[in-house]
């Protein structure tokens, strides 16, 4: 069956605030401060407490995730639960002003609107159940494009930040060098699905959801850093993150429209 598009691009969401979170989890023990320095602004958790509260919360946008894409009935509801159970936290265990709730807020809420925006499909004539190996080099194929995702997400969020080594990367055209191999394993999972349609369909959803999750997640950082702390001089890479972005989205775009033109001739 094809994937309905808003609940797919919403259960992308998930799965790439989970990957922010653990990422942000596992640089921090690797530096050595693990368990030991706060992960929430001026919350009244324990450090240990934060710790826990952040892999508990990034585990269950993943199964969340899953179970959006899946299509399952208990997915909405349980999305919705957990929008509430985790701004409820943030309201009664921070100390934070109320313009740094609403950001939070407006960011957990987007794959919640989409969902709540979606509508069942139908599903494509011939799509409706496939043998076991196609199912197979689909799940391998779709492993591929998770992560081309997850390399690109770690490239542009370093980009963005300024934090890229300049040996790593050099420059912009630097970056480009990895999101080409990023591009490649995608060009290998499509070859693995083998089915040009499928292949471009969830390349497309892939490709789009990236971008726009990335572009909030820009703004949303931005914000949350002049809010909470004012006085520090960041600096952010707009011009050179964007472009990617810019670029990673048309084609994505392009891909969708390429797939449903060839449905439906």
């Amino acid at each position: 069956m094809k994937k309905p598009v808003l609940p797919t691009i919403a259960a992308y969401f998930l799965l790439l605030t989970a990957t922010s979170a653990f990422l942000t989890l596992y640089r921090m023990r690797v530096a050595g401060y693990a368990w030991t320095t706060p992960l929430i602004p001026h919350s009244s958790l324990s450090v240990k407490g934060q710790w826990l509260w952040v892999a508990a919360a990034a585990a269950a946008n993943i199964g969340i995730a899953i179970a959006l894409m899946r299509g399952w009935s208990w997915a909405k509801p349980l999305l919705f639960a957990s929008l509430a159970v985790n701004e409820g936290v943030g309201l009664f265990a921070s100390e934070i002003n109320v313009l740094s709730i609403l950001l939070g807020l407006a960011f957990s809420a987007a794959p919640v609107i989409m969902v709540a925006l979606s509508r069942p499909e139908a599903p494509s004539p011939g799509t409706a159940r496939i043998g076991r190996r196609a199912a197979a080099r689909r799940a391998i194929g779709l492993g591929l494009y998770w992560a081309a995702a997850f390399v690109l997400f770690v490239v542009l969020t370093t980009l963005f930040g300024g934090n890229t080594p300049l040996r790593a990367t050099g420059s912009e055209a630097g970056a480009g060098l990895f999101v080409v191999a990023a591009l490649a394993i995608m060009l290998a999972g499509g070859a693995v699905i083998g089915t040009f349609t499928v292949a471009a369909r969830e390349a497309a959803l892939v490709l789009i959801s990236l971008p726009s999750y990335l572009i909030v997640y820009c703004i949303w950082t931005y914000l949350s850093l002049k809010l909470v702390y004012p006085k520090n001089p960041w600096h952010f890479q707009w011009d050179a993150t964007g472009m990617w972005l810019a670029m990673l989205g048309m084609g994505g775009f392009g891909l969708m429209a390429v797939a449903e033109w060839r449905e439906t001739t």
